[in-house]
């Protein structure tokens, strides 16, 4: 795959730190780091697994799908949040 340079353009620029807001759960690029964070209930990240389709196991409701995985990851029980049934 070519990279950036190759393709004579430059990478998307990096998200400033001073610019995320963690308490914004629509901020956080990933399901695991929603998960990870320990700042949302188990509602609240149930809702946003559903809205993002995803989750950290590929559990949403109780239901595995490879399809809810985040990209590059494979199911694995430690990445379950039992919690929010995900």
């Amino acid at each position: 795959m070519a990279n950036y340079r190759d393709r004579g353009c430059s990478p998307p620029p990096k998200r400033k730190l001073d610019d995320f807001d963690d308490e914004d759960i629509t901020a956080y690029e990933s399901t695991s780091h929603i998960w990870r964070s320990g700042k949302f209930t188990p509602e609240e990240r149930r809702q946003q697994y559903r809205r993002r389709g995803k989750s950290p196991s590929g559990v949403i409701d109780g239901e595995y799908n490879d399809d809810n995985l985040e990209d590059d990851e494979i199911y694995n029980d430690a990445n379950r949040d039992w919690e929010s049934d995900a």
